[in-house]
């Protein structure tokens, strides 16, 4: 019984591995533009931007590509954003990990980005985004406290300026949509097990309980 314990758990582990390795790929092909003016750096869903990846890149990565953070804000001991406003850059850790692995990155003017679908972050409509990534399963969100409202699809979001923090029920009305994008974040996907690997943990789970 303890070999086949042993056995299974060794299993698992080389699939979870497995997995892993499989769906992480890393940013290196892919830089920032700095050379051409006209250029735009590219922002790729669930993923991040420059040599900088979301779920894999840590704070000294992102000193190591902008330099010196220009502003540390503590967001309620739940993140910690490094601030390089003049670039147009925001780059979030959660506070509590002392890895400091970056889980989000914030777009906004005067950075130019644009996504592997063609939205050009000051220029692009929400108009423009439901066309390319189609009508999102979310309603429009945002928060008391927010200056934006969002549409938020797989690994990325899109914000529209919000006229005040008085309700502006985008419900009611089409302007938002024709709102221009102010900001572009990126956000990790979750990883999900494939059928395949999922089978064949069921396949020794069962062998194990016999």
């Amino acid at each position: 019984m303890a070999m086949k314990c042993l056995k299974f758990i060794v299993i698992f582990i080389l699939l979870f591995f497995q997995l892993s390795c499989g769906v992480t790929k890393t940013n290196s092909d892919f830089k920032c533009v700095k050379s051409k003016k006209n250029s735009y750096v590219k922002i790729l869903d669930g993923k991040g931007l420059c040599s900088l990846q979301v779920g894999l890149s840590t704070y000294n990565d992102v000193v190591r590509e902008f330099g010196k953070v220009h502003k540390f804000i503590n967001h309620n001991k739940y993140s910690i954003e490094l601030q390089y406003k003049e670039k147009g850059l925001s780059f979030y850790y959660r506070y509590y990990d002392t890895n400091k692995t970056i889980s989000s990155i914030r777009t906004y003017l005067p950075f130019k980005g644009k996504t592997l679908k063609g939205i050009i972050l000051g220029k692009s409509t929400l108009k423009d985004v439901v066309a390319k990534h189609g009508s999102t399963s979310m309603k429009w969100l945002s928060t008391e406290d927010s200056s934006t409202w969002w549409f938020e699809y797989p690994g990325i979001e899109f914000h529209v300026k919000r006229n005040s923090f008085q309700p502006d029920n985008p419900f009611n009305k089409s302007d938002p949509l024709n709102r221009k994008i102010i900001e572009i974040h990126v956000e990790k996907i979750p990883k999900k097990i494939n059928n395949f690997v999922l089978k064949i943990l069921k396949k020794n789970l069962a062998k194990y309980l016999r």
